[in-house]
């Protein structure tokens, strides 16, 4: 009964106080959030452009990587290693339509095309016989939502959108807790992936406090055959955000039936002129115990924690952002269960980020220099049987492998002599779990024109 009590109390805290802020924290992924217009700047703002107007824009990535070993445990030759070079092309473009009919609402829609093509749109370009290629075949819904207010006190948001609850920039798994991806630290300014939401903002009339709140159907259930979800499996959440003198807090927790709930707070601001940020989030249990006993007893407390920070240098226009994280998931290497959970094992233990980017060299804007490292320590090697049975669940495990360095340094030095073209070079160190095997790579990147219109 105390157990019926509690779940009923939680869930009328996350129905009148439920959903979080996605689009104004520290820390946006940098792809045109400008176009999805973050919701304190959007309807709580007022007229962002006349009542009836349509603007279109977007984007278009046009880039080269290669990649060869130089260097490795195996001690090859050059021309080996010049065999076994790869070739990434990035070709790829967003689209967005943002529409406003009145004052009080918004329609906002952004698909995605990215290369290479869906293989069966592929196939059915090369084969005669098969002419029946669907639009689905060449692009992804990035977002696809619609805002409206009413008495600009509450503002109010469904449809596909991402979920910027965190204030991290290389991880943030307080994001994660309703995105359906998480951050690459490697490429930190890319998109994640949102999810289906209602959410709703209200302000609080003469502060800066904001209570956000969120009703997330369950996409886990939803097949290409039944779009319906079990509503007793829907996530509630809940946001609140608070200023005192230049700092920001944040607060809030997520609840789903039979899955951890999760606690989670933030915060930013500046100490001098560094810009400062952390997370903490807590979880009582890890998904494989409430996936194997769903009773409310016997939970493992788990506990996620970043800090970081940035500072600008604007003469000689040097940028500095490092980031330190801390996952305390319960992943067990020895529990083939644990497979479906695989994901948290990729930062397991300490995790340590930055990046020291140099905007001007030699005296010219045309030479710039973006220095990279990664490091975790803590995370247990997985063993080989572990391995087997990952590859015979069809997982690529020496991709796998390039996912689970435990250190990783690099750096490009970028070559611009027109807006429309970049050339960079540059070393890539890695070592692999358990800081054995080092290897060095030599990456060259081109960027040919592409840009946002």
């Amino acid at each position: 009964m105390k157990k019926t009590a509690l779940i009923f109390l939680a869930l009328a805290f996350f129905t009148t106080a439920a959903f979080a802020d996605d689009d104004d924290l520290f820390f946006g992924d940098g792809v045109d959030y400008q176009d999805d217009v973050s919701a304190k700047s959007d309807l709580a703002r007022g007229i962002l452009f006349e009542d009836g107007s349509v603007r279109v824009g977007g984007s278009l990535k046009a880039e080269l990587e290669t990649s060869t070993i130089i260097y490795d445990k195996s001690g090859k030759g050059f021309s080996d290693y010049l065999d076994e070079s790869k070739l990434t092309p990035r070709l790829g473009a967003t689209l967005f339509f943002d529409a406003r009919p009145s004052q009080t609402l918004r329609i906002y829609t952004k698909f995605g095309f990215d290369y290479p093509f869906k293989s069966n749109a592929m196939s059915k370009l090369t084969s005669p016989a098969t002419v029946e290629t669907t639009i689905a075949d060449y692009f992804s819904v990035k977002e696809l939502f619609t805002d409206f207010s009413i008495n600009d006190v509450a503002f109010f948001r469904f449809g596909i959108h991402t979920v910027k609850w965190g204030t991290g920039y290389f991880y943030s798994p307080v994001s994660d807790l309703i995105n359906t991806s998480s951050i690459d630290p490697e490429n930190a300014n890319e998109d994640v992936n949102g999810c289906l939401n209602l959410r709703a903002q209200i302000l609080f009339p003469g502060t800066q406090n904001v209570l956000w709140l969120y009703v997330v159907p369950d996409s886990e259930s939803v097949s290409s055959m039944e779009f319906s979800t079990a509503l007793k499996y829907t996530s509630l959440a809940a946001k609140y955000e608070f200023v005192i003198n230049t700092w920001e807090f944040g607060v809030g927790g997520i609840y789903k039936l039979n899955h951890a709930p999760k606690m989670m707070f933030t915060t930013s601001g500046n100490i001098g002129n560094v810009n400062v940020f952390s997370e903490l989030l807590y979880a009582y249990g890890s998904d494989r115990e409430w996936a194997e006993n769903n009773n409310w007893g016997d939970k493992s407390n788990i506990f996620k924690f970043t800090v970081g920070g940035s500072y600008y240098w604007k003469n000689p226009e040097i940028a500095l952002m490092a980031q330190y994280y801390y996952d305390g998931n319960k992943f067990d290497v020895n529990n083939p269960a644990d497979l479906y959970y695989f994901a948290d094992y990729v930062t397991q233990g300490h995790n340590v980020a930055f990046t020291l980017s140099f905007g001007k060299l030699f005296g010219s804007h045309d030479f710039t220099l973006n220095l990279l490292g990664l490091a975790n320590i803590g995370r247990e090697e997985l063993p080989p049987a572990f391995l087997s049975i990952l590859s015979a669940n069809g997982v690529d495990t020496d991709m796998l492998n390039s996912y689970l360095k435990s250190i990783t340094l690099g750096g490009i030095l970028y070559y611009s002599p027109i807006d429309e073209i970049s050339i960079g070079v540059g070393p890539y160190l890695t070592y692999n779990t358990g800081f054995k095997d080092p290897s060095v790579a030599l990456k060259f990147y081109f960027s040919l024109g592409g840009g946002k219109f």
